[in-house]
């Protein structure tokens, strides 16, 4: 049933990128195993939320440089604004087109409720007792 979910999921997600007009928005998932763990965890997440990631680390990264160069330790730029400031900032914005979106097309609201009944009944089989074999 997860891998049910996941396709569905992936479905949404293809179908919302196609419709929607706004490029930051656009969702993109990977799997990754994050640093120091094997387990690996699939995340979902906007064009926008993943820049903001990507130059919040690029910032860090920019002035462990030159703190570490020859010379005076200088920042002339400040601290790295977090990437979190960045992803709530449009948070807003970002659920609203992906309310629009999904409200104009049928496909994207069928997609939304199967996968609910998806989860429903999976999370159903997590809560029963396993089934004994005499």
């Amino acid at each position: 049933m997860r891998r049910e979910i996941v396709q569905l999921e992936d479905r949404f997600y293809d179908r919302y990128n196609e419709l929607n007009t706004v490029d930051d928005f656009d969702i993109h998932c990977i799997e990754e195993a994050r640093t120091g763990t094997r387990f690996i965890k699939r995340s979902c997440r906007a064009v926008y939320q993943e820049q903001a990631l990507a130059d919040e680390g690029q910032a860090a990264f920019k002035i462990l440089q030159r703190f570490r160069g020859p010379g005076p330790a200088v920042a002339d730029s400040g601290p790295p604004v977090p990437a979190t400031v960045t992803i709530e900032r449009r948070l807003p914005e970002y659920k609203k087109n992906l309310e629009e979106v999904a409200r104009r097309d049928p496909e994207l609201t069928r997609l939304l409720e199967e996968r609910a009944r998806v989860i429903e009944r999976y999370n159903a089989a997590l809560r029963s007792p396993p089934a004994r074999t005499p």
